[in-house]
């Protein structure tokens, strides 16, 4: 289904939201999506796609091989756009192709997109948690789910180290929500879950184990403090 620029803004804009961007962050987005929205009002357009996004890079200048910050800003904003709406997730972000999930974990990630989808959450928070959650499966050395440990998870982070620390604590969050459920189904160990960093102020917090404050302890140490907002 086709949406308008600002349908896709909406998207977009909770899609940052989710993941801890700041307000400031969003603006800055938003000034550029602002830029996208006059074009297709000067033009008539009504919905907005990949055909749209190219003309729009064409006559904006935005698609030249050497460009400002600004406008490398600018190019990256407008295609989260349709970034977010086909692949849930934002331009920059490694988008593994479908055949890059294992075949060994295909069941355990189904199985979660559609937990998820029963939820009813909000179109752009489930297709960013599914995306962020492939990610991370895809990238698993272990061949059973159920040998899944703390160490695969910080194993992941470390790959993550360029990120914002907003972009890390979200990422944090999706698994730590993921390996829950893997708990609750007896499809990895509890342990997994208890281990991970607790995210304040939301409505999964919880006291910490002992093990879990050692577990943060080692998370903050590695990538910042940030990576646990409040």
């Amino acid at each position: 289904m086709r949406k308008t620029i600002e349908e896709l803004e909406t998207q977009a804009a909770q899609m940052l939201a989710k993941l801890g961007y700041k307000s400031g962050t969003i603006e800055s987005y938003r000034a550029s999506w602002g830029k996208a929205r006059r074009w297709c009002s000067q033009r008539g357009v009504e919905w907005f796609g990949a055909d749209e996004e190219h003309q729009l890079f064409e006559q904006l200048g935005l698609n030249e091989n050497v460009l400002s910050p600004a406008n490398r800003a600018v190019r990256r904003h407008i295609r989260a756009l349709l970034s977010v709406e086909n692949d849930g997730c934002l331009p920059g972000l490694s988008r593994p192709a479908p055949d890059d999930l294992p075949d060994r974990f295909g069941q355990v990630f189904e199985a979660y997109a559609s937990h998820l989808e029963q939820r009813r959450l909000a179109h752009a928070t489930r297709l960013g948690q599914v995306s962020l959650i492939r990610k991370f499966i895809t990238g698993l050395a272990v061949e059973d789910f159920e040998d899944l440990s703390v160490e695969d998870v910080i194993a992941h982070m470390e790959a993550c180290t360029k990120m914002t620390a907003q972009t890390k604590a979200g990422i944090l969050y999706a698994i730590r929500a993921f390996t829950r459920w893997a708990a609750e189904e007896e499809l990895c160990s509890p342990a997994v879950a208890a281990a991970m960093p607790v995210i304040p102020d939301h409505k999964y917090t919880s006291l910490p184990s002992a093990y879990a404050v050692v577990c943060d302890q080692l998370f903050v140490g590695r990538f910042g403090a940030g990576i646990l907002p409040s």
